[in-house]
C-alpha cells in the first residue's frame, strides 16, 4: 500500500528539519516514509539513500528483531512502554546505540499506517555508564579485599552496606549486618553510639569501638544531599587491637585515638559551562581545599586554586570537552591553607536536554603521598641504603654527564677514584656485621668531608667507593686521594673497639678515549687492584701498562682455569728423611703444572695467580684429594711405604673461603689413608687475619687425627707467639736459615730455633738442605727430619715408584 505523507495527523513541519534528534516516519511494511536531517547524521545514510527502503537497513540484527517484535505485539494490541533503547549501524560500520521512543500514526480514517520514531544517540551515556560500571566493580573489590571494614548507615542509623576483610575478624557477615540498626547491635557501647549520634548531625568524629574482644578506630564521615541535608553516614574501621593494648599499658590518660586515613573518594566538582561558576561540590573537595561549605566554595573563582600553568593547562581540557578529545591530567592545587598538593584531573561535559552543553564535572584525587612516595622511590633507586650515598646506577649517569660536557668542549677536566679499604672482611668476621655497616658509614663521611661540594662519592657495594673528582690537574687529584688516605688511617670507634683500616685507591684521568662511564671505572678498579697487589694503602695512577697486565693476567687465569679442568695439573713428591737414619720417612705434596705447549711451569709462575684468582682452593682441593689416594696406593703396593707420611700445603684461602676441614675428612674417607699419616702444612700467612676462626679449625683438624706443621718458620711476624697459641706438631725450617749455616751465628741461630721447637715439644723438620755438611749439623744440634736437593729433588708419582721398587735406596739421589 502506498501511503502519502500528508495521510498523517500530526504537525511536525516546524520542527522536523531541525530536531537535534534523529526523526523517522515509517509504514507498518517497515518501508520508511520521511527521515530528517538529524537521522541522516544518526545512520550516515541520505535521505535519498533510505526513503523507501526498509528501516532494517540502518538497524544491527537485534535491533531490527526487537522492531519488528515491538510491532508484531502491538498489533495484537499489546500495550508498550513507547521508551526503548536500539543499536543502529552507521554507514561505516560504527555501531550507534540510541534511545527511542515511537508512537502510532493513525490516517483520517483512524487506521493505523506507521509509526513516527525520535531516536537520541547515547553514545557518550553508555561509555560514561560503563565507566562507572567498572569503576563500581573496582571499588567493590577494594572494598572486599581492604584489610578493614567500610559501612554506611542510612539517616536512621540502620546499615546499608557493611564490607571489607575485618568481617572475617569479627565472624561476621554482610547478609546478617545490613537491614540491622546500628543502635540496636552497640546498644551497651553508649559512648560509640554517642559518636554516631553526632555523625548524623553532620559532625565528622573518630572514635574507638570495643566489639568481640577487638578494638577498632572509626571515621564516622556524614554524607551529604544537594541541600546539604544528612542522609547516612559512610564508615571506615581499623583494627586498632595492638595499639589499643599499648596505650591502655603506658597510660589510660594519654590519647588512644589517632586518624588513620581519611575519605578515599575524589573530589567531585561542577561548574556551570557557561559561567563558570561553581554548582556543586561534595565534603571531599571541600576537605581537600580547606573550605567548610559549599557556599564558601561559590564565593570565590575556581582558579584560585591553581597556579598560572595549571589554570591554563585545565581551560586547554575545558575546550577539548567539546569534542570529546579531554584525558586526565596531574596538576598542583592550592588549599585554603596555602599548601600546594598534587592531584590527578579528569573531566566530563554534561549536557542539557537539548543536547547542549550544561556543567563541567571535574573529578579530582589527591595523588600528594603517591607522588612523595614515588619521589622517594626514585631517591631509593639511586642511593645506597646503607650509607645515603648515591649509588652505582647513580654514579654512572653523574659520569656520562660529565663526559658529555667535556665531548661538548667544555672546559676543565676530572677524574675517577676506585676505593677498596683494607682488612673491612676481618672486621665483618671478628665485631659481626652491624659493626662492618656502622665501619662503612663512618668511613663514608670521612671521605666526605675530604670532598668539595662539585665532587661525588658513591658506594659501589660491599666495602667498594668511587668517587668523580672535577680537577684541572692530576697534583690536585692526588692531593685529594692523599688526604682520604690520611683521614682512614685515623682509628675508627666501634662497638667499645679501636678500630683500623687504610684504603686502596687507583685513579684514572678523563680522555677523549673514553666512549662509556663503564671503560673509566674499569681502569680506576684495575689500577685500584694493582695498588693492593702492592700491599694496599696507597695510591695508584692508571696508565696503558696496567690495562695490558690486567689482560694478561685474565688471559692466564683463564688459562689455568682451563688447566684444572683438562687434567693439566700434576701432584709431584719431595721425599722426607730421617736424619738420625737416613731413611725416606715421607714425602711433601707439591703441584706442577705441565703445560702443553710450554712443558713444566714453575708453581712461582702460576701459584701467585691462583691465589688472586681464589683458583688455589680447587687446586689445595686437588692435590689433598690425589696426595692421599697416591700414597694409600703406595701403602698397598709395597711394605716399605706402610710407615711413609704426606704433607700438604694449605693457602689462606682454604681456610676463610673454603671449607678445609670438610675437604680433609672427604679426602680420608674417600681415599681411607690413616688420619695420622697426613700432615697439614700452613704459613704464617694463614694465621694473621680471623685468629678466632683459624685456632676453630686447627682444633677440628686435630680431632681428625691429622698433624698440623707451621711452613716456613722465621720468615713471618710473630712466629713465637703463634707457636705458643696454635696446636702445632711440627716445626719446618725454612731453606733461608739452612743456606746461612756456613757461619756461626748462621749455626746459632738454627740452633735456637731447634731448642725452641723442642722446648714446646714439637718435632723439627729442615727444608733446603743442599749439602752433607748441612744435613750432618742438622743432625748433631738435634734435628730429627730433613728434604731438599742432597737427598732427592721432587719426582713424578711415576719416578717414585721406580725408586719405591728398587727398594728406597738411601743414597739414590744423593
Amino acid at each position: 500500500m502506498i501511503v502519502r505523507v500528508d495521510e498523517f495527523q500530526v504537525d511536525f513541519e516546524a520542527i522536523f528539519e531541525n530536531a537535534n534528534d534523529g526523526i523517522a516516519l515509517f509504514a507498518v511494511s517497515g518501508e520508511l516514509i520521511a527521515v530528517n536531517r538529524g537521522f541522516e547524521r544518526m545512520t550516515g545514510y541520505s535521505r535519498d539513500e533510505l526513503l523507501g527502503e526498509n528501516y532494517g537497513k540502518t538497524m544491527t540484527g537485534d535491533s531490527l528483531r526487537l522492531s519488528k517484535e515491538r510491532t508484531r505485539l502491538y498489533l495484537s494490541g499489546e500495550k508498550l512502554d513507547p521508551h526503548f533503547e536500539l543499536d543502529f549501524r552507521h554507514k561505516n560500520g560504527k555501531i550507534i546505540p540510541a534511545s527511542a521512543r515511537t508512537r502510532p500514526i493513525f490516517d483520517g480514517g483512524n487506521q493505523h499506517v506507521g509509526f513516527q520514531g525520535i531516536y537520541r544517540d547515547i553514545s557518550d551515556q553508555k561509555k560514561a555508564e560503563r565507566l562507572l560500571y567498572l569503576k563500581d566493580r573496582q571499588i567493590e573489590e577494594i572494598v572486599d579485599s581492604a584489610p578493614l571494614l567500610i559501612f554506611t548507615l542510612d539517616e536512621k542509623g540502620v546499615f546499608t552496606l557493611c564490607k571489607g576483610k575485618a568481617m572475617e575478624l569479627l565472624h561476621a557477615s554482610e547478609r546478617r549486618t545490613v537491614g540491622k540498626s546500628i543502635f540496636e547491635i552497640h546498644r551497651e557501647r553508649p559512648e560509640f553510639l554517642l559518636a554516631v549520634r553526632r555523625a548524623l548531625k553532620g559532625e565528622t568524629v573518630t572514635v574507638m569501638l570495643e566489639y568481640r574482644g577487638c578494638y577498632f578506630e572509626n571515621i564516622l564521615t556524614p554524607i551529604f544531599d544537594d541541600q546539604q541535608s544528612v542522609i547516612g553516614l559512610s564508615g571506615i574501621a581499623t583494627d586498632q587491637t595492638e595499639q589499643a593494648r599499648v596505650h591502655e599499658e603506658l597510660s589510660r590518660n594519654e590519647e588512644r585515638y589517632r586518624v588513620l586515613t581519611e575519605n578515599s573518594q575524589s573530589g567531585v566538582w561542577r561548574i556551570s559551562a557557561e559561567t563558570h561558576k561553581t554548582t556543586y561540590a561534595n565534603r571531599k573537595l571541600l576537605d581537600l581545599l580547606g573550605l567548610h561549605s559549599l557556599v564558601d566554595l561559590q564565593k570565590r573563582k575556581w582558579d584560585e586554586f591553581f597556579s598560572p600553568d595549571s589554570v591554563e593547562q585545565i581551560k586547554v581540557q575545558f575546550k577539548l570537552l567539546e569534542s570529546g578529545l579531554a584525558n586526565s591530567f596531574e596538576s598542583s592545587l592550592l588549599n585554603g591553607q596555602g599548601e600546594e598538593r598534587h592531584v590527578l584531573i579528569g573531566s566530563a561535559m554534561l549536557e542539557d536536554e537539548q543536547g547542549g552543553a550544561d556543567s563541567i564535572v571535574v573529578n579530582i584525587l589527591d595523588i600528594t603521598e603517591r607522588k612523595e612516595a614515588e619521589e622517594e622511590l626514585r631517591h631509593a633507586s639511586l642511593h645506597d641504603a646503607l650509607t645515603g650515598l648515591p649509588n652505582r646506577q647513580l654514579l654512572n649517569d653523574r659520569l656520562e654527564q660529565a663526559m658529555l660536557k667535556r665531548a661538548r668542549g667544555e672546559v676543565g677536566s676530572f677524574a675517577v677514584l676506585f676505593m677498596d679499604l683494607d682488612r673491612f672482611k676481618l672486621v665483618n668476621d671478628s665485631l659481626g656485621h652491624q659493626a662492618g655497616d656502622e665501619l662503612l658509614r663512618q668511613v663514608s663521611q670521612r671521605i666526605s668531608a675530604c670532598l668539595r661540594a662539585e665532587d661525588t662519592l658513591a658506594r659501589m657495594g660491599g666495602d667498594e667507593f668511587s668517587l668523580i673528582i672535577e680537577s684541572g690537574c692530576l697534583k690536585e687529584i692526588k692531593q685529594i686521594a692523599e688526604r682520604i688516605l690520611v683521614a682512614l688511617k685515623r682509628p675508627f670507634e666501634l662497638q667499645g673497639h679501636e678500630v683500623k683500616t687504610a684504603g686502596s685507591i687507583g685513579v684514572v684521568e678523563y680522555d677523549s678515549g673514553y666512549s662509556t662511564p663503564d671503560e673509566m671505572l674499569r681502569d680506576a678498579d684495575i689500577a685500584m687492584y694493582r695498588m693492593k697487589a702492592k700491599g694496599g694503602s696507597g695510591l695508584q695512577v692508571f696508565n696503558q701498562s696496567l690495562h695490558g697486565q690486567a689482560i694478561l693476567q685474565l688471559q692466564q687465569e683463564n688459562e689455568l682455569r682451563d688447566a684444572i679442568q683438562a687434567g693439566e695439573l700434576k701432584v709431584w713428591y719431595q721425599p722426607i728423611t730421617s736424619l738420625v737414619t737416613s731413611d725416606i720417612v715421607g714425602f711433601e705434596a707439591l703441584i706442577r703444572w705441565q703445560h702443553p705447549e710450554r712443558g713444566l711451569v714453575s708453581p712461582a709462575d702460576f701459584l701467585p695467580l691462583a691465589e688472586e684468582s681464589g683458583l688455589i682452593i680447587d687446586i689445595g682441593q686437588f692435590v689433598l684429594k690425589e696426595a692421599t689416594r697416591q700414597l694409600v696406593e703406595w701403602q698397598q703396593r709395597f711394605p716399605q711405604a706402610v710407615c711413609f707420611s704426606v704433607s700438604v700445603n694449605v693457602a689462606a684461602q682454604q681456610f676463610s673461603q673454603g671449607d678445609l676441614v670438610a675437604d680433609i675428612q672427604g679426602a680420608l674417607s674417600n681415599s681411607g689413608l690413616n688420619p695420622s699419616s697426613l700432615r697439614v702444612e700452613v704459613t704464617e700467612n694463614v694465621l694473621v687475619d680471623e685468629e678466632v676462626h683459624t685456632l676453630s679449625k686447627f682444633e677440628e683438624i686435630k680431632r681428625l687425627g691429622v698433624e698440623l706443621s707451621m711452613d716456613d718458620f722465621g720468615t713471618g711476624y710473630s712466629s713465637l707467639s703463634y707457636l705458643h697459641r696454635f696446636p702445632f706438631d711440627i716445626l719446618k725450617i725454612d731453606r733461608s736459615f739452612i743456606i746461612k749455616m756456613d757461619d756461626d751465628k748462621g749455626k746459632a741461630m738454627v740452633k735456637a730455633i731447634v731448642m725452641l721447637a723442642h722446648g714446646l715439644s714439637l718435632g723439627v723438620i729442615a727444608e733446603g738442605i743442599e749439602e752433607e755438611w748441612q744435613a750432618t749439623a742438622l743432625a748433631e744440634m738435634g734435628c730429627e727430619k730433613g728434604q731438599g736437593y742432597y737427598f732427592s729433588k721432587p719426582m713424578s708419582s711415576g719416578e717414585v715408584e721406580l725408586w719405591l721398587e728398587k727398594g728406597c735406596p738411601v743414597a739414590l739421589f744423593g
